[in-house]
């Protein structure tokens, strides 16, 4: 049943990651056959390691790192996902957010200006540090 659900929504990898990380850090029993086709999935071994060194050896990772963007992308198992998440990626990027309306405050009629405002309130906040 949930196998069956995880192909379903395309995220049998993402799965198969938790199944493997809780077998692997907390001991978790998973059956044999579950814990083989974690153990066989070059794709879940590279997330696993990657989980483990952000847990337990490297410095903690911001959400929208580019490290941890490149994770996500990796959990997608086909190309289709891949580009979806890309474009939802690019999507997110020109949209413009609280911030960009407090660096220039406008009428609501101009609303579609912050498209314009979004890029100098970016390059603004990489010149001058501001996070």
């Amino acid at each position: 049943m949930v196998w069956s659900r995880a192909d379903a929504l395309r995220s049998r990898r993402l799965l198969l990651l938790g199944v493997h990380l809780a077998d692997r850090l907390l001991g978790a029993p998973v059956p044999r056959p579950v814990a083989r086709e974690a153990a066989t999935n070059a794709a879940v071994q590279r997330m696993a390691q990657q989980v483990v060194r952000w847990l337990f050896t490297e410095p903690f990772h911001r959400p929208e790192s580019l490290a941890a963007y490149r994770f996500h992308l990796q959990m997608r198992e086909r190309w289709r996902d891949r580009r979806a998440y890309l474009a939802h990626l690019a999507t997110l990027a020109v949209q413009p957010t609280a911030k960009d309306r407090a660096f220039v405050p406008l009428p609501r009629a101009l609303d579609p200006l912050y498209y314009a405002v979004r890029p100098l309130r970016l390059a603004y906040d990489a010149v001058t540090g501001a996070a």
